[in-house]
């Protein structure tokens, strides 16, 4: 077990480089940090400090990643200490992107919030491709799968409160499947939402339960694990073999779950107040959590 420390301010997301070699957090408020897990005692990597809000790092190489700040595109490359702004074109929202597998390729919102627009990144910057696709009501983005040929797109029946969740193909934007709450209700737009490494199953966490939808069949659920009494999930996170999820629950408990059936393996209970978010390294052996007070912790998960 080894703690992290560096970022002085709550963890709001967390990002792990493909070779499991580097770590990012990035902060609500403002800061950055990065670690090298190859040295022997890990220190952070700081980047330059700035007050606005930092989005979640996208890693588009092992040692190349991108992170939003403010309005701002910034790219990272590791290996030579560098960083360099990404010019962005005007119709675009960055801190609203998802990023394509592949890393060169993104789907965000215009400042209407009424269009999905598709961008390319290349050397000089990120470049509007193809028509915007106009969605129903107020879209919202929350990730591609595993292969990038489709993206999740929450689409608003009200302004504030209600959403529709469908899996739309990533050249066409045409509807895949259709994303259906087992109990008759909406999903919303701060649901978590997970993919097995194969695209076959995703997991959506909301406050007080958990929902496995078969994206094979189609989008129905078959599987709702609901919180105990006065518990509540705060993250999720999906294990690289597809086989385990881990949940935070009681803003102190790591769990660690049979992906078919959600019933607990193993917990991890931990002292640090308010755990924020949860990541499983990409090769499977090990757990990242941070939490409310600027703290990352690295375990063993086997």
């Amino acid at each position: 077990m080894q703690l992290l420390r560096g970022l002085t301010r709550g963890v709001e997301s967390l990002a792990i480089s493909p070779d499991s070699r580097f770590v990012v957090a990035t902060s609500w408020w403002g800061g950055c940090s990065v670690w090298d897990l190859d040295d022997a005692k890990p220190k952070p990597r700081p980047l330059p400090p700035a007050d606005d809000d930092f989005s979640k790092p996208r890693f588009l190489s092992p040692a190349h990643f991108l992170v939003c700040v403010g309005e701002q595109w910034w790219r990272h490359d590791l290996a030579a200490g560098t960083q360099s702004e990404v010019a962005l074109p005007t119709n675009v929202l960055p801190d609203f992107a998802i990023a394509h597998p592949s890393g060169n390729l993104f789907k965000t919102i215009s400042p209407s919030f009424r269009r999905v627009v598709t961008v390319t990144l290349t050397e000089s910057g990120l470049k509007t491709v193809g028509q915007p696709f106009r969605p129903p009501d107020y879209p919202s983005l929350i990730a591609f799968d595993p292969d990038g040929g489709c993206y999740l797109l929450l689409e608003g029946l009200s302004k504030y409160t209600t959403y529709r969740c469908h899996l739309r193909d990533t050249a066409s934007d045409r509807i895949v499947t259709t994303f259906a709450h087992p109990e008759g209700r909406p999903f919303q737009i701060n649901d978590t939402w997970r993919f097995t490494p194969d695209g076959r199953r995703l997991f959506v966490m909301s406050r007080d339960c958990v929902t496995v939808c078969d994206c094979e069949a189609g989008g129905p659920p078959i599987l709702t694990f609901a919180r105990r009494r006065a518990s509540q999930f705060q993250a999720l996170a999906v294990h690289p073999d597809g086989r385990r999820v881990a949940t935070v629950e009681d803003h102190r408990t790591v769990t660690l779950r049979d992906a078919d059936t959600l019933q607990p393996l193993r917990s991890y209970d931990f002292a640090m107040p308010r755990i924020t978010c949860v990541a499983f390294t990409p090769d499977g052996t090990r757990c990242v959590i941070g939490n409310s007070r600027g703290k990352v912790l690295l375990f063993d998960v086997d």
